[in-house]
Order: structure tokens, then sequence, then C-alpha cells
């Protein structure tokens, strides 16, 4: 607003001293006085028409430069610097930057100016248009320029336990002695009065943010939660599924207490169970559970590393993710592809009466996404999530029998190309 201030301070003060300047009058000398006067006259009645253009040349010229810097953070994000410019310049166009009118456009990363100067993972875009004079020009000879400027930043996301139902009361349940306590955020979706239940001796949530559509029931919940928010979409609603091809394993694969194998990826349609005492490694890629689920018994061992699990629609209840008491854990999702960063992920379309069982005092290191928006998650007896880089989004959760999950301090889900956030900070 400092370019339409400095126009019209300008103008006044120009049609002030026009009028100071007109010779004093008597008599017939009226008519002289009025018609010195009337274009003088004319020029401020013309100032109240174009103050209000640019007035809606301002804030024309500042959403071209929120949108471009939004658009240059993500893309900061999604390809790096070198890519940065051009998603401006292409955004702020379609919004309608017009460099043949005259319009010009800055992109800064880091930005060079205000309290986010040098920090990298800003962008700073400057727009500026020549102001447009109409009847002001009888005041003025040249409008100054009118400009607009942003500065846009990536966030990562702090919210690692998504609850998606939306009216279910206890959509996200602690009891039995369990303990929560993490380094991050946890968003219920449910707007029932007892959307977040704590109950039982020792039961406890600590987060370092609670939000609830609706509210809470318990006497150990830390922070004290914001309840009656507003809704959030599911943040993954537009992830695309893999392709599923025809079944490369009809069979249900079995890892027998003592074998030592390695599965491939591909489409697995009976189902892989890892009885006690077996072994076995994921080899990198995408493995499809074709209307089949996964059991891991206690005493296994599995291990992957860049590895995504997608159970289609076809599942039926028992086919689901079950780990089981005393099984030892290590999975890592992709960190490039289309399945990047998804660990598990469940078709919207399964069955919704599926739950999904980590259970009975396994130890799990389970990075990056565990994605079922239609069904439930379960952690039981005595579960202990190393999880340093896990999210879970579910329409439900149930924590019970001295449940813990791992501080998520240092998690790099946080920044999970699913779930940056981008907004304006200057």
């Amino acid at each position: 607003m400092k370019a339409y201030g400095r126009l019209v301070v300008r103008a006044v003060t120009r049609g002030m001293k026009r009028l100071a300047a007109l010779p004093r009058h008597a008599g017939g000398g009226v008519l002289i006085y009025t018609a010195l006067a009337a274009p003088v006259m004319i020029g401020f009645t013309g100032l109240a028409v174009d103050g209000g253009v640019w007035y809606a040349e301002k804030r024309d010229v500042q959403s071209i430069a929120d949108a471009a810097a939004v658009a240059g953070a993500l893309e900061l994000r999604r390809s790096g610097a070198g890519a940065v410019q051009q998603a401006a310049v292409s955004d702020a166009t379609t919004n309608g930057y017009d460099p043949a009118a005259g319009d010009t456009i800055l992109v800064y990363n880091p930005p060079v100016s205000g309290p986010r100067a040098g920090d990298t993972g800003a962008i700073e875009v400057v727009v500026r248009r020549q102001a447009p004079l109409f009847f002001a020009k009888v005041l003025i000879d040249k409008a100054d320029t009118i400009a607009g400027r942003a500065v846009a930043s990536i966030g990562g996301n702090q919210t690692c336990l998504w609850s998606l139902s939306k009216t279910k009361r206890g959509a996200m349940s602690v009891s039995g002695g369990s303990t929560v306590n993490l380094a991050c955020g946890i968003f219920i979706n449910s707007d029932d009065d007892e959307a977040l239940q704590e109950s039982g001796k020792n039961s406890c949530i600590t987060a370092t943010a609670i939000r609830i559509v609706g509210d809470f029931s318990g006497d150990c919940v830390t922070k004290e939660p914001a309840t009656k928010v507003g809704t959030l979409a599911d943040p993954l609603a537009e992830i695309r599924p893999p392709k599923v091809d025809a079944c490369d394993y009809v069979n249900k694969i079995t890892v027998n207490k003592d074998d030592n194998v390695e599965l491939l990826p591909g489409v697995y349609c009976g189902g892989i169970n890892v009885v006690a005492g077996g072994k076995v490694t994921f080899a990198t890629g995408n493995f499809i559970l074709n209307g089949a689920g996964l059991n891991i018994a206690g005493k296994s061992t599995v291990t992957g590393s860049g590895v995504s699990f997608y159970m289609t629609a076809a599942a039926k209840v028992a086919d689901n993710i079950s780990i089981q008491s005393g099984a030892k854990v290590t999975l890592s999702a992709p960190t490039t592809g289309a399945q990047a960063g998804i660990l598990f992920h469940m078709d919207k379309a399964a069955n919704s009466n599926i739950t999904h069982n980590f259970s009975g005092g396994a130890t799990m290191t389970l990075d990056e996404i565990l994605y079922f928006p239609n069904q439930g998650v379960k952690f039981a007896g005595g579960s202990d999530a190393k999880a340093t880089s896990t999210m879970i989004i579910a329409d439900t959760m149930t924590v019970t029998g001295q449940s813990k999950f791992g501080d998520l301090k240092n998690s790099t889900v946080g920044s999970n190309q699913y779930l940056t956030t981008v907004s304006i900070v200057e």
C-alpha cells in the first residue's frame, strides 16, 4: 500500500500548489478564477477515480506476487533451486503478469531482504507495474510504480498421527496403561464429543500439539487439546495407487522356521506368511497384496529397504498387516518414484472392517508413512515402535497395553513430498 499512498499524496500536493498559485480576485475576476481553478478541481475529482484504480492494481500485483512465491517454493521442494525461476514466472503469467505491458518480476532464492533473508528454504518475489493515469494526469505527469512483494517458505509436516474418521467415538483411544509420547502432533477429524478417549490407570498421551474437530475425555492428555477445530481433508487423498497386474504369486508364500529368504517385488495374490523363527529380506520395490495380507509371527526377523506394500480393494476382513509378539521388523519406504515415502498403503475402497495389528512386544522400525484411509490400526500389548520416521494416517487408532512410540523429533517424514506445506510468511 505504500506505493498507492505515495501516488495520492503526490497528486494532492501538486493540486494544492496549483490552487495556491492562483491570483487574488474581486468582482468580475471570479470568472477568471473559476476558469483557472476548474482543471484543478476536475483533477481532484479524477483523483478519486484513479485512486480506486490504483488500489485495485495494488491488490492485483500483490496477488500475482503471492501466487508466484508459492509456486516457486513448491518447485523448490520438488525439483530444486534450478527450477524456481521458471515456475514462479510461469505462475505469475497465469495470474496476470504481463511483461509486454511493462510489468517486471524478480525472483530470489534465498530472499535478499526482510526477516527471511538468506533462508534457502524460502522464495522472495517482487512484481512491479506502472500505475495507470486517467483523470489525475491534470495534477501529475507520471504515476509511481506499484509493487507487490511476497516471501513463501517451505514447511515440514508436524503431525504424525492422523485419524480420518469424521464421526466415530474413540477415533483415537489410549487405555490399559498405554503411553503415547510424541515429539510431533495429533489430528483427529471426528466431531464426536469423545473423539479422543484416554482411560485406564497410568495411560497418558503426550504430543507437541493435539487438535480435535470434536472433543476428548481423559485426565492425562498433554498438551491440552485444541477442540472444535476445523476439519482437514485427507492429506494423501490425491495419491495414486500402483498399477495392479496379473498375479506373480498365486498361492500363499510361507517362510518357515529357520528359512532365510529374499522376496522379490511383484503381485502376491495368496498373501505372505512369515512363521516364527523365519527370516525374510524384502528386495527394493513395490509389493502388491491383491486380496491378500501380510502376517509376521513372533520371533521372526523381517527387513527391507526402499519397499512399499500396497493392499488392493479386494482385501477381505482377514487380509491385514499383522506384526505379532516378539517380531523384529525393520522396513523403510522408497525415497523416489510414485510410491516415495509410502511404506504401507491400503486402497480406500477396501473393507472398512479390516484392522491392522502391530502388537505383542514387537520391535519395529517403520520408516515413513502407514496409510490406511478407511481402516483401523491397533498397537497393543507392549509394542515398542522405534519410529523415528513414522507417520500413521488411518480411519481410527487404538493403543493399549504399555505401547510406546519413539521420539519423532528428527523424523524425515515431516518433509515428505506428499505432506510438505508452503505458506506466505512475508
